[in-house]
């Protein structure tokens, strides 16, 4: 299948058998060729999504509530319930019983888990023909953010997108004042973010980066 050529330098992807192509860029079967159960991405997004979480919410026992030690009525003859201080759970302004109390909980992965995840959400975009590579020299032109909108909807992405561009990037300023767009050098992208993607967009060089941190 030839390649199909879009405006301003983007380019569909190409699948040749026995090969992986991007652009007639050759992509490492380890990284854009790797399956993975399910249930593994699952577990990934609930340990990242969980990881994220601030932990702030507090509240107070029995024992951290400001008031009054005293018994409020005495032990017997009253014909009601035998209680203690006015602080307790039931009554309005006292303690929270099993509340939360400020902890963070924090799963980890191992990172072979993190890694597959991170290889088997490429592999499922490439499939559907959503990784897009793009030529620095398009880049290069962009100045304003006006001009990166117009790069973008000139190409009729879908949104939300991640567009991955090399470390220390110029262009990366420009994008993202964009709402829709999310920018990532090579080294922070992860499972989680390219499966909450429709699509990803990488430069040459940003590929390059990306493949050379695994060794691949």
């Amino acid at each position: 299948m030839p390649p199909v050529p879009l405006p301003l330098s983007f380019q569909k992807k190409i699948m040749v058998k026995n090969n992986l192509t991007l652009n007639d860029i050759t992509l490492p079967k380890a990284i854009f060729a790797v399956k993975a159960s399910a249930k593994l991405l699952s577990q990934y997004v609930y340990v990242y999504l969980n990881n994220t979480k601030k932990g702030f919410s507090h509240t107070k026992t029995r024992s951290q509530v400001t008031g009054s030690t005293r018994k409020i009525a005495r032990q017997k003859g009253t014909g009601r319930a035998r209680h203690g201080d006015i602080k307790a759970p039931i009554f309005v302004g006292g303690g929270v019983a099993f509340g939360p109390l400020g902890l963070r909980r924090k799963l980890k992965l191992t990172k072979k888990m993190r890694r597959k995840a991170l290889f088997a959400s490429l592999t499922n975009k490439l499939q559907e023909n959503k990784i897009i590579l793009i030529k620095d020299l398009a880049l290069a032109k962009i100045k304003k953010t006006k001009q990166a909108q117009s790069l973008l909807d000139k190409s009729k992405f879908t949104n939300p997108l991640i567009l991955v561009l090399p470390h220390q990037c110029q262009q990366a300023i420009y994008f993202q004042n964009l709402p829709q767009v999310k920018v990532n050098e090579p080294c922070s992208l992860n499972a989680y973010k390219v499966m909450q993607a429709s699509s990803l967009i990488f430069t040459e060089k940003a590929l390059s980066e990306f493949i050379s941190l695994f060794k691949i």
